[in-house]
């Protein structure tokens, strides 16, 4: 779950997205989870609830949201696959 702490920087990136998405610019987030064993991804609502919101409403309006596991050695990042977005409980 991402952010693990609360992310007010995270949230205001997030609310650019979207005034771009609905301005009819083409717009992404990417979440990058460097361990193996990750299988999905979602906003932890628990830690950071406005953040959790802010990301549902950005994916509403448009903006893309994509996540990756990744490994990293200290040298390389390899990705290792897309993985799953859940969020409010339904992946995607």
């Amino acid at each position: 779950m991402f952010p693990d702490a609360p992310t007010e920087r995270g949230r205001r990136h997030l609310e650019t997205l979207t005034r771009l998405a609905g301005k009819g610019w083409e717009a992404a987030i990417v979440f990058l989870a460097q361990r193996e064993d990750v299988e999905k991804f979602q906003p932890n609502h628990r830690e950071d609830p406005r953040f959790a919101e802010a990301l549902g409403e950005a994916w509403r309006k448009g903006v893309k949201v994509y996540a990756y596991r990744a490994a990293f050695n200290g040298r390389v990042l390899k990705l290792l696959g897309r993985i799953p977005v859940e969020l409010c409980g339904g992946g995607y």
